[in-house]
């Protein structure tokens, strides 16, 4: 079972061993749509979308290119959904 799958689980059971937060160093604003994803009390590498709960695997040295990518299909995806 790979660590997204575990994670998931942790989350959809409202597990007290996670914990989120948000990214204190972020420069870009595009960090207003993501929280870090702790598992007692350590950074996990995933980070999850505050608009539509999909976990994505993060490092620091990814950058912000697979955020904004999937903010821009995240927000496509809510405009269709409403319309």
């Amino acid at each position: 079972m790979s660590d997204k799958v575990v994670i998931a689980k942790l989350i959809a059971a409202n597990s007290d061993h996670i914990t989120y937060e948000q990214y204190k160093e972020a420069s870009s604003s595009v960090w207003s749509d993501y929280v870090k994803v702790n598992v007692d009390g350590s950074f996990c590498q995933h980070i999850k979308c505050l608009h539509c709960a999909m976990l994505l695997k993060w490092k620091q040295c990814d950058g912000t290119s697979g955020l904004i990518n999937h903010s821009k299909s995240c927000a496509k995806n809510k405009a269709l959904i409403v319309s």
